[in-house]
């Protein structure tokens, strides 16, 4: 199985989402290397990864070029078979590699704030792509 996550930043800064960000892919990892499944991490925003949470090599930092990152996406998520999005705000991107991976599983991580107020068309689109919408906390699945 190839699971691919996506997400805006983590290593580069230090708020709650990155925060999250960081020991969720170290989660991933060590769960996706028990299970004997591949594990590819892609960010718009960070340059590098800490080894401390995630391995170099199942990294790809994009730098801030929003071109690059979507296009390791769209590479990366042909022959995936789950996609995880780290944030509401990376809608667009889902709506694009599901159409380049039918099949492709979608979970979307729900923060909070972000999914309390209104959403935009494409949002609300890529959350009904979704299989899972994956709450940070009770309050937020509310």
């Amino acid at each position: 199985m190839k699971i691919v996550f996506i997400y805006l930043q983590a290593f580069q800064r230090g708020g709650g989402i990155e925060i999250f960000n960081r020991c969720f892919c170290k989660a991933l990892q060590e769960t996706a290397s028990e299970a004997g499944s591949e594990l590819i991490v892609i960010s718009p925003y960070d340059d590098l990864s800490d080894k401390k949470y995630l391995s170099n090599s199942k990294f790809i930092g994009c730098h801030g070029n929003r071109f690059k990152f979507l296009k390791h996406c769209i590479e990366q998520c042909r022959n995936a078979n789950v996609i995880i999005c780290g944030h509401l705000n990376l809608s667009l991107v889902i709506l694009l590699v599901k159409l380049f991976n039918s099949k492709l599983k979608i979970f979307m991580v729900a923060f909070g704030i972000e999914v309390w107020g209104n959403v935009s068309f494409v949002q609300k689109l890529a959350l009904k792509l979704c299989d899972k919408i994956l709450a940070i906390s009770t309050f937020t699945k509310q």
